[in-house]
């Protein structure tokens, strides 16, 4: 029986407490025995009280102190957030694992050469300027080394570079630190990929490594942003996902309409979040009709409908050209497990 105590049945342990404060025997009418039913279970099971079981009536003898039944519930409490903790930390790591894969594996080899993608190529000419010679290879820095756009997943993109084999035993920490290994094949990468450059022609190179800037592009009514799209877009980030988010794309003085139809041709799926702040709004039509457009163009799948606070039927009234595209509703899936759903578009897109 799980220790842990829901806000309700924390109050009926208050009761309880209550009632045994100045006797050693509790004793409960039927009501409030079926009420606190689970709490009684909980502390005959433990030993804290027990049934005495006289003539049908609902009395326990108290065994010892109750208040240490706090400390134990206490316990449990926090073995339960480490557990659950450990799971997440195992399911992110995985989860990063995962993407990491699906775009390391997606990147064309050429000559024996693996070409790495846009955004690991400029962590690793960044680590790079750290690299002092040692004969160690070793290197190390914090977040402020490497560009604004991947201190926030460095972790991610640690992993990508030892997938690449640029680098080994990489370490990053939530506070920006990080360390790792360069392989010699790290060290030679730019190098060696200028070289395939003069052997390859440019017509037979560029096909094989054009990919996208961006792996999604969250297209969103800004009204959503606080109450849902922010965390979703940081779940994304935390994995390495390449996200192209008007809130962290946009700069001071950018021409915003531009650089968003610049996002949207330089991404490979959108995650529409369709609610009902998204109905009737100039901007997110037109992203959303523009992906349509693509995706109709490349034959691909691009379009990610994700609905929010709203049913599949008001999806179908509003955007009749969704309606034999797979949606999926935030009130059947955490956004944790939208960020691996995501991964598998991409693993299949890149394997």
């Amino acid at each position: 029986m799980s220790a842990i105590l829901s806000e309700r049945e924390k109050k009926q342990w208050e009761e309880i407490k209550a009632l045994a404060q100045d006797d050693d025997c509790l004793c409960l009418d039927d009501a409030d025995a079926i009420r606190m039913k689970r709490v009684l279970d909980l502390l005959q099971e433990q030993g804290y009280i027990k049934n005495l079981d006289v003539d049908g009536t609902n009395m326990f003898l108290v065994l010892g102190n109750l208040h240490d039944f706090d400390d134990w519930i206490e316990d449990e409490e926090k073995k339960q957030v480490s557990m659950e903790w450990e799971a997440k930390r195992k399911f992110d790591e995985e989860t990063r694992r995962m993407v990491a894969s699906s775009i390391v594996n997606g990147q064309p080899s050429i000559n024996g050469i693996r070409i790495m993608d846009a955004a690991s190529e400029e962590v690793l000419a960044a680590i790079l300027k750290t690299y002092d010679g040692n004969e160690l290879r070793h290197i190390q820095g914090s977040a402020d080394d490497v560009p604004a756009p991947y201190r926030t997943t460095l972790i991610s993109e640690f992993e990508k570079l030892r997938m690449y084999g640029v680098v080994t035993c990489p370490h990053a920490n939530i506070f920006g630190e990080w360390e790792a290994t360069l392989t010699p094949q790290g060290l030679s990468y730019f190098d060696d990929k200028k070289r395939i450059s003069k052997i390859q022609s440019s017509a037979s190179l560029e096909p094989k490594i054009a990919r996208k800037k961006y792996d999604v592009f969250i297209s969103h009514a800004n009204k959503d942003k606080l109450s849902y799209v922010n965390d979703l877009y940081s779940v994304l980030s935390d994995l390495g996902i390449e996200i192209f988010y008007d809130s962290k794309v946009l700069s001071w003085g950018d021409k915003w309409k531009g650089v968003i139809l610049n996002g949207t041709e330089q991404s490979e799926f959108a995650i529409i979040v369709i609610s009902e702040n998204f109905f009737g709004r100039e901007w997110t039509e037109k992203e959303l009709n523009t992906f349509l457009e693509q995706e109709n163009t490349s034959g691909q799948k691009i379009v990610l409908p994700l609905l929010y606070n709203i049913t599949i039927d008001q999806l179908k009234a509003k955007y009749p050209a969704l309606e034999e595209i797979q949606a999926i509703s935030t009130s059947d899936y955490t956004k944790e497990q939208i960020a691996i759903l995501f991964a598998q578009e991409l693993i299949k897109r890149y394997k």
